[in-house]
């Protein structure tokens, strides 16, 4: 029941796997950053040497643009509703059942059910910004894109905390 009057998002953005794993010490990870990060890591999948907008790239912008100005604006209450609920509570009670051994991954885990219904959140936000509910569908997707997120997280992080000097 606490109220933050004007929350942020904090992003890192453009660190190479290595930094991120001698750079961040277990106990921060372990100790409240996890909860708070959605890590994302990809391999590079093509390299284009003179990369080009496709079409309507500027348009696609300009729409984002206007999203995000009135999303600004946006006061209301979105719940779970409908299929959403049944479908809540038997994915958390599947999830609770699953407990992973290695440290970094369990801390991901943990916090598994703030992140999707968050990512479910902002799915919803970004098909209308009115007071409503979020479907079955926007935390099914959310599951799902915070699942496939796993076996980069594992590779990213394997070596967190492993780095006696990673915090000097």
């Amino acid at each position: 029941k606490q109220w933050f009057k004007h929350p942020h998002l904090s992003l890192i953005a453009g660190a190479v796997p290595s930094w991120f794993m001698n750079s961040l010490k277990m106990d921060l990870f372990s100790g409240g950053l996890g909860r708070r990060m959605i890590i994302v890591n990809a391999q590079r999948t093509k390299v284009i040497p003179f990369p080009t907008k496709p079409p309507g790239a500027d348009a696609a912008l300009g729409r984002v643009i206007e999203h995000l100005k009135k999303a600004e604006k946006f006061v209301g209450t979105i719940q779970l509703g409908g299929t959403a609920i049944p479908w809540w509570e038997n994915w958390y009670r599947q999830h609770r059942k699953e407990v992973p051994s290695d440290p970094i991954i369990y801390q991901f885990h943990q916090t598994m059910s703030m992140q999707v219904l968050k990512i479910a959140l902002l799915l919803y936000c970004t098909e209308k910004l009115e007071s409503g509910y979020v479907t079955a569908d926007h935390l099914a997707a959310a599951d799902m894109m915070f699942k496939n997120l796993l076996p980069a997280v594992q590779r990213l992080t394997s070596g967190i905390g492993r780095n006696e000097l990673a915090g000097i």
